[in-house]
């Protein structure tokens, strides 16, 4: 009768434990066979993107795994046709309160470092180690490709750590969309209006900032608020979009057609229009 009970609760205790479901930390994936790691934050996610030169930086992240309790070094190889200072800039992330926690260091055409403290909060789930910023270089000159490959890593006192969960995981790639193509936007438009701002029509003048692209518009809503207010708008290869910093931002979009006038969009809280440029 005791064998038959000490039967029953050893197949009472072998079923209870397999219907426990395993945890899980989403920060860390504890499957690497290699000891102690550094990886890429959502490596599927962030293996291959592909942004235009005048967009916002890219942030990456780092996990680091937990049982190391002190700062990681990690130095990364930059390889491709993308040239640091003129295609992008490697830059540290700045939260909003303009604490820097990751330090980006020894930058250049060959790579860079990146020091993770080992106190940080990593319940931050926004919180990025550094971040890649797309540069217009004001030349027509194609894509871009650059790959950034996790080339070692270490403690503070020297411990080695094995660079991606698993060898393929140690590289990622962004492709830069060239958006310099030849712009020459400038000067005096008649402007007509039309949706909500229906009926006006005015003289808008358009001026080319220093940057390939970039102008500034000197009244994108007709004198509809009682005084001209200014906007800043880009034209990548005909495609215009811009934003106007406003109680509630309003957004610009917009395009060049092929007898040079231009086509703008104008969305302002609950207020859209049109506005149909024609160079004088």
């Amino acid at each position: 009768m005791k064998t038959t009970k000490y039967l029953i609760l050893i197949s009472f205790a072998v079923l209870s434990l397999l219907g426990c479901e395993e945890y899980v930390d989403e920060r860390i994936d504890f499957s690497n066979q290699y000891g102690p790691f550094v990886a890429y934050h959502d490596y599927d996610v962030y293996k291959l993107v592909e942004v235009t030169e005048n967009d916002d930086a890219v942030n990456y992240r780092v996990n680091v795994s937990p049982d190391l309790y002190e700062d990681v070094i990690v130095k990364f190889k930059m390889e491709g046709d993308a040239v640091y200072g003129t295609d992008f800039m490697v830059t540290e992330h700045v939260d909003e309160d303009e604490n820097v926690a990751f330090t980006v260091s020894n930058a250049s055409d060959n790579g860079f470092e990146l020091t993770i403290p080992y106190d940080i909060d990593w319940s931050d789930a926004d919180r990025s180690f550094f971040e890649i910023q797309p540069l217009t270089d004001g030349i027509s000159d194609g894509n871009k490709q650059l790959d950034i490959i996790m080339e070692s890593a270490e403690t503070s006192s020297g411990v080695v750590l094995h660079t991606g969960r698993i060898d393929e995981q140690d590289t990622i790639t962004i492709i830069f969309s060239d958006v310099d193509c030849p712009s020459d936007l400038g000067g005096t438009y008649t402007a007509t209006f039309g949706g909500f701002l229906d009926g006006i029509v005015t003289d808008l003048v358009l001026t080319e900032q220093a940057i390939n692209g970039v102008y500034d518009m000197d009244d994108f809503a007709g004198l509809a608020f009682g005084e001209p207010v200014p906007a800043t708008f880009n034209d990548a290869c005909g495609a215009i979009s811009g934003t106007v910093q406003l109680d509630t931002p309003a957004t610009i979009i917009g395009i060049v057609n092929e007898d040079g006038s231009i086509d703008l969009e104008v969305t302002y809280a609950t207020y859209f229009w049109t506005i149909h440029l024609v160079k004088q």
